[in-house]
């Protein structure tokens, strides 16, 4: 039975609107890389491929040391594109290295969240997609995903095999509260 192999049908929401951070410039390279995006009819969300997925509210520093998960459309190994969004499981060295600060003339802060590029990281293509993990909400004795950080940017070379930059949620949540029922959204 097909219905038993495939996946949920796709939803494709064509009417939405879009609000990047008002300092974003794409020629700084993953500065102020965040944006919203509002969809003018709700998702389907009791699809299994349509979750929501929570903000690090509760969660101020990113766990280091543990995986958590990047998931993209970016470009494999053979640089083609996969027919399914992948995951990758990447470890967070917390403070940027001095590898990483050296990464073009980008200043990295509290607002980027740096991996160690050793078990594997996002690529080319996967910019924009979540970085989370599964956390235990204790007031609700329940465990749902929480989205740390954004694929941005990354050092040059194999993927996977280089460190990867983010951008920090929580660096930016009191802007994402400030804008997300705004008027500033364009088509």
């Amino acid at each position: 039975d097909q219905n038993e192999i495939c996946a949920d049908p796709v939803q494709e929401v064509k009417d939405f609107v879009m609000l990047e951070h008002p300092n974003y410039d794409k020629r700084l390279r993953g500065l102020f890389d965040i944006g919203l995006i509002r969809l003018n009819e709700p998702a389907k969300v009791d699809q299994n491929n349509i979750q929501t997925i929570c903000l690090p509210f509760e969660f101020e520093k990113v766990p280091l040391q543990k995986n958590l998960l990047a998931i993209g459309w970016g470009r494999i190994e053979d640089h083609s594109r996969p027919d399914i969004p992948l995951k990758a499981k990447v470890t967070i060295q917390g403070a940027c290295t001095d590898d990483l600060k050296r990464f073009g003339r980008l200043p990295l802060d509290d607002s980027h969240i740096c991996t160690d590029g050793m078990t594997g990281d996002s690529c080319r293509g996967d910019s924009g997609g979540p970085l989370q993990r599964l956390q235990k909400f204790e007031r609700e004795n329940a465990l749902k995903f929480v989205q740390f950080g954004i694929v941005s940017v990354g050092v040059v070379g194999r993927c996977g095999e280089k460190p990867g930059i983010y951008t920090n949620v929580y660096s930016y949540l009191r802007w994402i509260l400030d804008h997300a029922h705004s008027n500033n959204f364009t088509k």
